[in-house]
């Protein structure tokens, strides 16, 4: 997938031995950025089209997190 001219995003991470890695969704979106046509063997999700509007939320509520080995008490979480 990558050229000469491709400059590779900054990496997510590094293995013990040094070496650089990526997640998924970081190559995907380096890819796209390339402008080049998805390979038509790329997963589904690199065939829809870039949203032009922001999703809107369709459910939002508290959710109550078991308590952890870190602390005693229930945790709130907002979706």
């Amino acid at each position: 997938m990558q050229t000469a001219s491709d400059k590779l995003p900054r990496p997510d991470g590094a293995d013990v031995d040094g070496k650089p890695w990526w997640r998924p969704d970081t190559i995907g979106r380096w890819y796209q950025g390339t402008g080049r046509a998805v390979p038509p063997d790329a997963e589904a999700v690199f065939h829809w089209p870039t949203a032009t509007v922001p999703v809107p939320i369709t459910l939002q509520r508290g959710v109550m997190v078991p308590r952890s080995a870190r602390s005693d008490t229930k945790v709130r979480w907002c979706t």
